[in-house]
């Protein structure tokens, strides 16, 4: 019994990871969220905005969800209890935040002890790949994800890593965000790299 109440402890916060993922997407107008589900719908899970990208083979492309162009799914590496997950989000030209205010948020999903700055935890590069602008960003530590309803707000989830990659693409940014357990997402760099080195104008 108590080892069954040790599993179900441990697998209680990484299902508010996953829950936490979809909410924590970028404020648009219902508009923008229209606007976007048709463009998804169009272009597919693996292209938006202009620009066009290559999904690792090994990642589970997962059916088509709100306010998303493309979801994907990452194996759980050996010790981990839940997959990790890599959301795609275009809102429309205009819509969605500036790359600051995107990356920031991301830096606050991640609180700090007192007296450290959320950006003092992240590591940001700024790159060019063909021709297009892309900005990156990692994070590592205790994850505010957003808790199921009824209870609402959120809960701390500890031992996160979140990779984020922002491409100023031709229509608007497109934010590409992988979010796990750090050994799954630490695993899963080099295809997350290897994805953002694939993109590339239509």
């Amino acid at each position: 019994m108590e080892i069954r109440r040790q599993v179900s402890i441990r697998i209680l916060p990484t299902l508010f990871i996953l829950l936490s993922l979809a909410a924590c997407s970028p404020q648009s107008s219902q508009s923008g969220s229209q606007q976007t589900g048709r463009a998804s719908a169009a272009s597919g899970p693996n292209q938006a905005a202009g620009i066009q990208w290559t999904v690792p083979p090994d990642w589970v492309i997962e059916t088509g969800r709100p306010m998303r162009v493309g979801t994907y799914r990452i194996a759980a590496a050996p010790g981990d209890l839940v997959d990790a997950e890599c959301a795609v989000y275009f809102f429309a030209s205009g819509q969605g935040g500036t790359v600051e205010e995107n990356l920031q948020r991301w830096e606050n999903e991640f609180p700090q002890p007192e007296g450290s700055t959320a950006a003092s935890a992240s590591k940001r590069s700024d790159l060019m790949i063909a021709g297009l602008k892309v900005h990156t960003i990692s994070v590592t530590g205790m994850f505010m994800a957003a808790a199921r309803p009824p209870q609402g707000g959120e809960q701390p989830v500890p031992d996160i890593r979140m990779l984020g990659a922002i491409v100023e693409a031709p229509q608007g940014l497109v934010l590409f965000k992988l979010t796990g357990p750090i050994n799954t997402v630490s695993a899963a760099e080099p295809a997350f790299n290897y994805m953002i080195n694939s993109v590339h104008s239509q």
